[in-house]
């Protein structure tokens, strides 16, 4: 499962070339985000809020249909993770900052997994009703 496929199945094709040893086991699992993508519904407008404000993003949608957001933490966005991840690999993070950059990074990657939890959780409840 993921949100947005073609993003996920993207990084993964760039990170097989970077990684030659393990490109046959990441090029063996792109075939299963085929029909596990959560952004489908919300960017074919199937299911709206106006609180999203015409954005499909999952930043939009997951406070427009449950009582989660990315607002409380202190990485609110893939594109910061990303950025202060490489920061960190490259040592160019202080080492008195590194723990609760490793803490905040953390929480970002638990929201966004907890998110597609509670998106999957709410469209099951919806197809029930």
């Amino acid at each position: 499962m993921s949100y947005n496929s073609a993003f996920e199945t993207g990084r993964l094709k760039e990170l097989a070339k970077q990684l030659s040893d393990y490109a046959g086991w990441i090029e063996s699992i792109l075939p299963r985000f085929a029909n596990a993508d959560l952004l489908q519904p919300f960017r074919a407008f199937a299911l709206y809020d106006p609180s999203q404000h015409g954005s499909a993003s999952i930043k939009a949608v997951l406070p427009a249909f449950t009582d989660l957001s990315y607002e409380d933490l202190a990485i609110q966005e893939g594109g910061t993770a990303s950025n202060q991840f490489l920061a960190l690999l490259k040592s160019l993070i202080p080492k008195e900052e590194i723990p609760k950059l490793r803490e905040n990074l953390s929480k970002y990657c638990e929201r966004d997994t907890l998110a597609m939890v509670k998106l999957v959780e709410k469209l099951q409840l919806m197809i029930a009703t």
